[in-house]
């Protein structure tokens, strides 16, 4: 799935409050199959939760599509301590998450910290749920062959498709987020 280059720090009062938290996101857009009968097609699936408070840790959600029925691919709706590998760039980093739902969660701690940054930083991931099912997703960068609503790239149609709809919208790359997430956050300090 394509994903945007840039991470979105939105707010609005349409959103939910997440308090201890201020939530970065990048959008995806399902092109085919059973989330295009009756879904929106442009999701945001990449959330980083940064912890503003000393008690919780910053952590990461991937939120695989409800279609696509990720507790039938793992037999259950919620694990936790489940192992997964995620590629990223063509490099291999196991990461522990835990699974409710239709969401990945990767808690920003010791034994995912490093991980986590190569992940967020890269240009293509494939998470690895199990042997027989994984995700990509990746930066698409490229001018689309003709204009889709008048966007010539993703992030351009992403931009003109969310950042009209929320009181403030701000764009950070990867590290700036990364860097700002650390400078706010106390947890561990």
């Amino acid at each position: 799935m394509p994903l945007t280059s840039h991470w979105y720090h939105v707010e609005d009062p349409s959103l939910r409050s997440h308090p201890g938290f201020i939530i970065f996101r990048k959008y995806s857009m399902l092109t085919a199959g059973p989330s295009r009968k009756g879904g929106k097609p442009i999701r945001n699936v990449y959330l980083y939760h940064c912890s503003t408070t000393t008690e919780k840790p910053s952590y990461f959600t991937l939120v695989v599509p409800p279609e696509i029925g990720l507790q039938n691919i793992i037999g259950t709706n919620y694990v936790d301590g489940y192992r997964i590998v995620v590629f990223a760039d063509q490099q291999r980093y196991p990461i522990v998450v835990e699974v409710n739902e239709n969401e990945i969660f990767a808690d920003a701690v010791a034994a995912n910290v490093e991980s986590l940054d190569h992940i967020l930083s890269s240009s293509t991931a494939i998470y690895t749920v199990t042997r027989e099912f994984w995700l990509t997703f990746s930066l698409y960068l490229d001018e689309f062959p003709k204009p889709i609503a008048g966007a010539k790239t993703f992030d351009a149609l992403i931009d003109q498709s969310i950042v009209p709809t929320y009181e403030k919208v701000e764009k950070l790359t990867t590290r700036e987020m990364l860097d700002r997430c650390e400078a706010l956050s106390p947890f561990g300090k």
